[in-house]
């Protein structure tokens, strides 16, 4: 009888205003997440633009530490967002439980729902988020680790200011091409560097390399300056340019790099 006096109730309060309302608290996760995901987009483009055309080692590794920088800001204010939108439905709905079931029944015409299957429903749908956003945080922080690199990044940067650069002397191999230091922002825009792997001709031990060289540099290997790895280590010393590079400690950015006999 109770239950009864409830929909009648409900349903003469679901007027114009009412349901405009309501449909705004359902669908407020869904919007949040809309926007989100097309600012997300915005931003990988923003951190394409910070990383290219730059011509100097302290703005190129600027660029890439604003770029991460914003994307971890950004990342945090979206789990924030989703977890407070979904927060604030699940609340609306579960206060206004008659008028929801309501809008559902009358409005939707499914007037064969459940109550109790229904309110179980909707906690599972309104709940899922504030499950799954300390999952992605999760994966964000342990698999991406935006703070690691933000750390060597930053470390690269003091080394460039002091003008500190670790100096090597290197063989390469013809293993290179277009390559990001890190995150590619943007799939359709220019890569910043080339990728080279190197071998250090004096201290091989450690085995290859990747260096990272801005294109700026214009650097290019010639014929006679690629690694023979079918030729022992003396026979390519011999034979086979070295060369002399200056590169950074974390993300081996190379700032120069020198021919030698």
């Amino acid at each position: 009888m109770d239950s009864r006096i409830n929909d009648v109730n409900a349903n003469d309060y679901m007027d114009k205003s009412s349901r405009l309302k309501l449909m705004n608290f359902l669908l407020l996760p869904l919007i949040a997440l809309i926007l989100s995901l097309i600012c997300f987009i915005i931003l990988l483009g923003f951190g394409s633009i910070l990383v290219n055309d730059k011509h100097s080692t302290i703005d190129l590794l600027n660029g890439y530490y604003n770029a991460y920088m914003y994307l971890t800001i950004f990342v945090f204010a979206f789990a924030i967002i989703i977890l407070i939108s979904s927060t604030i439905t699940a609340l609306y709905i579960f206060r206004n439980f008659d008028l929801v079931m309501s809008f559902f029944k009358k409005k939707l015409g499914l007037e064969y729902i459940n109550s109790r299957k229904f309110k179980k429903f909707l906690r599972v749908v309104v709940f899922l988020p504030m499950a799954i956003m300390p999952c992605f945080l999760y994966y964000f922080i342990e698999y991406e680790k935006p703070f690691d690199s933000i750390k060597i990044i930053k470390e690269d940067i003091i080394q460039a200011k002091n003008n500190n650069f670790t100096e090597s002397i290197v063989m390469f191999n013809n293993n290179f091409g277009e390559d990001t230091m890190l995150m590619e922002f943007n799939k359709n825009a220019e890569c910043p560097t080339i990728r080279h792997s190197a071998i250090n001709i004096y201290d091989n031990s450690i085995g290859w390399k990747d260096f990272y060289f801005p294109k700026y540099l214009n650097f290019e290997l010639s014929e006679d300056s690629i690694f023979n790895e079918y030729k022992s280590i003396n026979w390519n010393q011999e034979n086979v340019k070295a060369y002399k590079i200056r590169h950074t400690d974390n993300l081996n950015l190379v700032t120069s790099f020198e021919v030698l006999n």
